[in-house]
């Protein structure tokens, strides 16, 4: 979860309206994560210590303040409606 630096390219109401889903992430770019992908595929980096923290909708709250606190790491919030 992430704050976005330009305007999401969607119409949230008609989304919700639809009951359609958009999924995205904005914890890096492209070029970062490719570069991660060949340092991991090489070895250089062991991805095996990440840790998501998973939160159901009702506790997005308890989410929101995980963030703030930034634990740093390979430490990934998430927030799953369906949990």
């Amino acid at each position: 979860m992430s704050a976005l630096t330009d305007p999401l390219p969607i119409n949230p109401v008609k989304f919700m309206t639809a009951q359609l889903l958009y999924r995205g992430s904005n914890w890096f770019s492209v070029a970062q994560g490719q570069r991660m992908a060949e340092m991991a595929g090489s070895g250089a980096v062991n991805l095996g210590p990440r840790e998501p923290r998973v939160y159901p909708l009702a506790q997005v709250d308890e989410a929101l303040a995980e963030m703030k606190k930034r634990p740093g790491g390979f430490v990934n919030v998430v927030v799953a409606p369906g949990r």
